[in-house]
């Protein structure tokens, strides 16, 4: 059996292997108590986590309390095609389960052109209901392109940073 896959238990639990959590908790510490409150500190983080190198468009959501800080993140939706479906249960279950305030919707382009399209835009505003309705606000939606372009949904531009 190889250690680092991970295994459910009867209780339907997953239990993931210690390297991995080791991981992710120093990836959150690295990361903790940082304010993430304007499109370029979202942008910054984006290119310090290195979201620009993925050869393949995702979807993540970084959640937050109620002073902006990160209390969590999670790959939300990959895949190669020009999209990625988005489920807004996916992101608001974590979001609930992380009790987040707010909730920082990135898309990840694999190419090099960080515009929005229809679908995001109107993906966007979706998200937005819906966070409103469980009173979990969307602050911001940005898109991290492969050659570190960054365009924000808050100010309707491209981030310089």
């Amino acid at each position: 059996m190889n250690p680092s896959a991970t295994i459910k238990n009867k209780s339907n639990f997953v239990v993931m292997p210690k390297s991995f959590i080791e991981t992710v908790m120093n990836m959150l510490l690295a990361y903790d108590n940082e304010v993430v409150n304007t499109p370029k500190a979202i942008c910054n983080l984006l290119l310090k986590l290195r979201f620009w190198e993925k050869n393949k468009n995702e979807f993540h959501a970084i959640y937050l309390d109620s002073y902006n800080r990160i209390i969590g993140m999670e790959l939300i939706s990959s895949n190669t095609q020009n999209s990625t479906l988005v489920d807004p249960g996916e992101v608001f279950r974590g979001a609930l389960l992380a009790q987040a305030t707010g909730v920082i919707l990135v898309t990840v382009h694999a190419s090099d052109d960080a515009t929005p399209g229809d679908d995001e835009k109107q993906m966007t505003k979706m998200m937005m209901g819906a966070g409103e309705m469980l009173k979990i606000k969307v602050l911001e939606h940005v898109i991290i392109a492969s050659n570190k372009d960054c365009y924000s949904f808050r100010t309707a531009s491209r981030v310089q940073v």
